[in-house]
């Protein structure tokens, strides 16, 4: 019988945290390993959610009559009694974190860091006392996470993530009159730093011919950049669109664009050098860093809107370039960021760290424990039927 792994999260709407479960679960199973994946989610199903199970991996939640985060947990915990898996994996969300505490200790207790930044790495030290090993996305995380909290004894380790290779490539062969750069993400201001996007893409217009921008995704400021670029005619807005159809139009461009201020290891990034479009992409030194290099694609210093530009104007200039990082990006993710590869080293950390080969899942009647970093009176167990009535007051 297969060990389990619940690999566990808020919500799985398309976002890089519900693909990465997606995806480790595909690849437990196509490299046939002792381990098998679960998705557990909380709150929200979501589109990759229900990708998930109809790709036939089993999916613990969400839970709609959970009202409050005592409630999720509760439901969770019996959810997971039932399933007894070896292994749970606060992949994201601080809901997925605060049921490590729940989780039996002869349970391995995993917690992913999969982005640079300082809230990810507080909320990860918070929860220290729950956790067996830490996976980092990047090697720079895993070593800025140990060097921030060297007191901490606890295992620390680098599996980087891996995507389903295309099946289509972009066509080198095909006469390319136009660049065609494409960013696949989040709409947003923050991380992902829309605005500069904006001004960027402005510039490039200006100063490259035939250049043409394709912006898939959707997010709080897709109305306030679809208006700022609106008398633009050679860039496209295409709002969310089905994961499916989002893979399928990678081959139809030549660029990846990302100008993040952070990031852990974009998987977004990942898919599209897998269809041989050529990264250009901020030099920051979490995952990127670590796979873009001066054979598949330009970093550019975060802040430098000019160099941004000045990169897109060289790949639009020399075809053989493009052509030359085109090949080395989608052999270079082919090699080392596929699902199997992921699966592979996702299967020898939980193979060398499970804790016990009978493992039980006690019943528990206390889940009174309130979050960790939110302590209050308001937590008494005396108010949460309180709590439920003002929640539910607050979703009508």
């Amino acid at each position: 019988m297969k060990h389990k792994a619940l690999f566990l999260t808020g919500d799985m709407n398309l976002g890089g945290g519900a693909m990465f479960v997606l995806n480790v679960c595909d690849g437990l199973r196509e490299i046939d390993s002792d381990w098998e994946g679960t998705a557990g989610v909380f709150s929200t199903l979501g589109t990759v959610g229900q990708q998930t199970i109809d790709a036939g991996h089993e999916v613990v939640g969400p839970f709609p009559k959970a009202v409050i985060h005592e409630d999720f947990m509760e439901q969770m915990y019996k959810a997971c009694s039932q399933l007894k898996p070896d292994a749970v994996v606060a992949n994201l969300g601080g809901d997925a974190y605060d049921f490590l505490r729940f989780v039996p200790k002869d349970v391995l207790r995993i917690g992913i860091i999969h982005s640079d930044n300082e809230n990810v790495y507080q909320i990860v030290n918070n929860y220290a006392p729950w956790l067996d090993t830490v996976v980092a996305v990047s090697k720079y995380s895993a070593d800025t996470f140990k060097r921030r909290f060297p007191e901490l004894n606890i295992h620390v380790v680098n599996l980087s993530c891996g995507i389903p290779l295309s099946e289509s490539v972009r066509d080198l062969n095909a006469p390319h009159g136009h660049l065609k750069v494409l960013y696949l993400g989040r709409i947003d201001e923050e991380q992902k730093r829309m605005s500069l996007m904006a001004r960027i893409i402005r510039k490039s217009v200006e100063q490259i011919p035939n250049i043409e921008w394709t912006l898939i995704g959707d997010g709080p400021h897709f109305n306030e950049i679809k208006a700022t670029l609106s008398d633009l005619k050679s860039v496209h807005l295409k709002g969310a669109l089905p994961y499916s159809e989002a893979r399928a139009a990678l081959p139809d461009h030549d660029v990846f664009f990302l100008c993040s201020d952070y990031e852990g290891l974009p998987l977004s990034m990942l898919e599209g050098m897998s269809a041989g479009l050529v990264p250009v992409v901020s030099d920051l030194p979490s995952g990127i860093s670590e796979v873009v290099h001066d054979g598949n694609g330009i970093r550019v210093h975060i802040d430098d809107e000019a160099g941004y530009v000045n990169a897109l104007a060289t790949l639009a200039s020399d075809e053989k370039l493009l052509a030359s990082m085109s090949v080395r990006a989608r052999l270079d993710v082919q090699d080392h960021y596929s699902i199997s590869a992921m699966a592979k080293r996702w299967s020898d950390l939980l193979e060398a760290h499970v804790k016990s080969a009978a493992l039980t899942w006690p019943i528990l009647k206390d889940f009174d424990l309130p979050p960790t970093a939110h302590k209050t009176i308001l937590h008494h167990p005396i108010l949460r039927p309180l709590r439920r009535v003002i929640k539910r007051l607050k979703q009508i």
